[in-house]
C-alpha cells in the first residue's frame, strides 16, 4: 500500500510541476494562436493526471491512512487516533480540489467543443461534476463547521456556489455566441488557479511552517484563489458581449 501511495505521490507531483510551468502560456499567448493550443493542451492533459493520482492518494488517506502515510514517528494511541483523523479530514478536502480541478478541465474542452457546436451544455458529464461539486462542498461546509475549520469551510462554500452556479448556467441554455469563450476562459483559470494553489501551499507554505513561520499557511491557501476569481472576473467582463 506504502508502494503504491509514494508512486501514485511522485506521479502526482511531477503532473502538477508540468502543468504549473505549462499554464503560463495559454494565458499569455494570443487566444487560438498555435502555442496557446500546444501549451494548452500539455496542461489540460497534465493536470488531468494530477486530479486523477489526487483523487487515488485521497482515497488511501481515506480507507488506509497509516498503511498509506505512516508517521514518520512512533505514535502513542491518543496521538495515532488524532492523525488518522487528521488524515481522513484532509482527504476529503483533497478529493474535493480533485474533482474541482476536473470539472474545470471538463467545463474548457466542452466550451471548445461548444463552439463548434459538436457537444451541448448539461451533457450528463457536465451536471455529475457539478453535482459532485455541490455535495464534496456542502460536505465541506458541515466538516468545517463542526471543526470549526475556516479553511474547510471557506472552500466548502466556494465548491456550492459553484456546483449550483454550473447547474443554473446549464439550466439557462444561453444563447450567446460568445459564453464558450467566457467559459473557457474561466474553466482555464480555474484549473490555474487549483495548481498554484497546490504549490503554494505544498512547497511555500510547507517551507514556511518548517522555519516557524506557520501563520503564512492560511495566505498560501487564500490568496492564489483570490487572485484567480480577480482574474477570472476581469477576463469575463472583458469578452462579456458590449451593451447596445
Amino acid at each position: 500500500m506504502h508502494a503504491l501511495y509514494t508512486t501514485t505521490l511522485l506521479a502526482h507531483i511531477i503532473a502538477g510541476a508540468v502543468g504549473l510551468l505549462s499554464m503560463l502560456a495559454p494565458l499569455l499567448a494570443r487566444k487560438g494562436g498555435r502555442l496557446h493550443r500546444r501549451a494548452g493542451w500539455v496542461f489540460v492533459v497534465s493536470m488531468g493526471l494530477a486530479s486523477l493520482t489526487g483523487l487515488v492518494i485521497a482515497a488511501l488517506w481515506l480507507v488506509a491512512p497509516l498503511e498509506a502515510r505512516p508517521p514518520r514517528t512512533p505514535l502513542d494511541p491518543a496521538a495515532q487516533a488524532r492523525y488518522v483523523e487528521q488524515l481522513r479530514t484532509m482527504s476529503l478536502f483533497f478529493g474535493f480540489i480533485a474533482v474541482l480541478v476536473a470539472s474545470s478541465l471538463w467545463q474548457g474542452l466542452v466550451a471548445l467543443r461548444q463552439r463548434r457546436g459538436t457537444i451541448a451544455w448539461g451533457n450528463p458529464v457536465d451536471r455529475v461534476l457539478a453535482v459532485l461539486t455541490t455535495g464534496l462542498g456542502a460536505l465541506l461546509m458541515v466538516v468545517g463547521t463542526v471543526d470549526v475549520n475556516l479553511l474547510l469551510l471557506g472552500f466548502g462554500v466556494l465548491g456550492v456556489s459553484s456546483g449550483i452556479a454550473d447547474l443554473r448556467f446549464y439550466a439557462r441554455r444561453s444563447h450567446d455566441p460568445r459564453a464558450w469563450m467566457q467559459r473557457h476562459l474561466q474553466a482555464m483559470i480555474g484549473g490555474a488557479t487549483a495548481a498554484t494553489t497546490a504549490f503554494t501551499v505544498q512547497f511555500v507554505g510547507r517551507t514556511l511552517a518548517e522555519a516557524g513561520h506557520g501563520g503564512w499557511m492560511l495566505v498560501c491557501w487564500g490568496l492564489p484563489p483570490a487572485l484567480g476569481m480577480l482574474a477570472s472576473h476581469l477576463w469575463t467582463r472583458r469578452v462579456a458581449p458590449k451593451p447596445r
